[in-house]
């Protein structure tokens, strides 16, 4: 029989979802826990002093717990929901107290000072759809059955799904769940599946929903005042209003400046530079992935002070090619681990006076922030944005000033 801890208190929310408590000296990290909440809570692994763990009986509910939205995730314990069972307001409060205690306790105190208290904004619709629906976006990976399912974070294990409330009506319809799936006969056991658009990707190969193979799909989306082209095989925001969210948060970020030069860092597919193009005399945007790179020179093809290069994005590539640029302001989305200390180090030394930094983990923000603030940046807002309802991700926007007598 699986070991329990019983009596746990929940002091706060921390980063991936569980809800930390301590006991007989062991640090403890519950899932389907809620700061505030008296529970009892199965253990799924211990690791030393650290304990993995999972609520089985709730003994003094917090108000912000409601009815899982996704039944058999709570019951299987499959990815994808990890706050199913936080109301939406209070999963933004969640998200909000996370950020900020990673700002002190991986940044600093001065530097969670200078952020106040952050903000976590709800998309357009999620209030009137529940916040579900909102994942234009999926994966899966097929059980040995032949069926369409997900892991259990930490195993190999498989559980084939019946549903995904948080998936788009899009994904819904191309029926790609449950035994009498019509896709069923196309895939294998432990291929991976992947949805976008009308567009299923089998292991590398994509087809429309018809079933017929498409080389290489190309979507049309949009954000803002801007119509994209979009390789599926390339990054876009999930939530069906994500892209729009960040396309105005940068565009309020960047007003009015009227800046001689711009660097746009992991700028994507360009979602970013059709905005900075507008705003200033030219525009030096800079993407890893080839495919997307193309993209976006497709995206601003008509825009014509925009200059797009392929190039790895780390400490030598800013000291060879942005510091002598001096551009007046840089915009980053980097990947999920943050741009990096030698690489933000090195960004700062370019003197820009304002930049913009999208994150998408509270961990990387801190870190990358903490640099900025060293070289003699300091936050003057920062936003978060709840395009990931009912988990634990967050979006961030911060906007970094230059101080006049700062050390960079």
């Amino acid at each position: 029989m699986s070991e329990v801890l019983d009596n746990l208190r929940i002091l706060k929310p921390v980063h991936g979802g569980y809800g930390l408590a301590f006991i007989d000296g062991a640090t403890v990290f519950v899932a389907g826990a809620i700061a505030g909440e008296r529970l009892s809570a199965q253990v799924i692994r211990r690791k030393g002093r650290v304990v993995w763990a999972r609520a089985c009986a709730i003994d003094e509910a917090s108000p912000d717990r409601r009815d899982h939205v996704w039944p058999q995730a709570e019951r299987s314990g499959v990815g994808g929901a990890d706050l199913g069972h936080v109301s939406l307001a209070g999963g933004r409060r969640w998200k909000a107290a996370v950020i900020a205690d990673a700002l002190e306790r991986l940044g600093s105190r001065e530097l969670a000072d200078e952020a106040g208290p952050v903000m976590v904004h709800a998309a357009p619709g999620d209030a009137e759809r529940d916040g579900l629906g909102w994942r234009t976006r999926v994966e899966f990976t097929v059980d040995e059955r032949g069926l369409a399912g997900m892991h259990v974070p930490g195993s190999q294990r498989v559980v084939a799904l019946t549903d995904m409330p948080l998936a788009s009506p899009d994904i819904a319809e191309l029926g790609l769940l449950g035994g009498d799936s019509p896709w069923r006969s196309r895939w294998k056991p432990g291929q991976r599946i992947r949805a976008w658009g009308g567009y299923i990707r089998i292991d590398r190969t994509w087809h429309d929903a018809a079933g017929e193979v498409v080389a290489d799909p190309i979507l049309s989306v949009t954000a803002g005042e801007d119509t994209y082209e979009v390789r599926a095989d390339d990054f876009w925001q999930a939530h069906r209003e994500g892209a729009g969210v960040l396309h105005e948060a940068v565009a309020r970020a960047v007003a009015g400046r009227g800046d001689a030069s711009v660097a746009e860092l992991y700028c994507g597919s360009g979602l970013f530079t059709r905005v900075l193009a507008r705003e200033s005399a030219a525009v030096f945007a800079v993407e890893g992935a080839g495919g997307a790179c193309a993209q976006a020179r497709a995206n601003t093809a008509d825009q014509g002070n925009v200059e797009v290069r392929q190039a790895r994005v780390d400490r030598r590539f800013v000291e060879d090619e942005i510091i002598a640029r001096r551009p007046g302001l840089v915009v980053m989305d980097p990947p999920r681990t943050g741009a990096g200390r030698e690489t933000t180090r090195a960004l700062a030394r370019a003197g820009a006076e304002r930049i913009v930094l999208i994150a998408c983990d509270p961990a990387a923000l801190a870190r990358d922030a903490q640099v900025l603030l060293e070289a003699g940046y300091h936050i003057t807002q920062l936003d978060g944005f709840d395009l990931f309802p009912y988990t634990h991700h967050v979006e961030c926007v911060g906007v970094f000033d230059r101080a006049r007598s700062g050390a960079v």
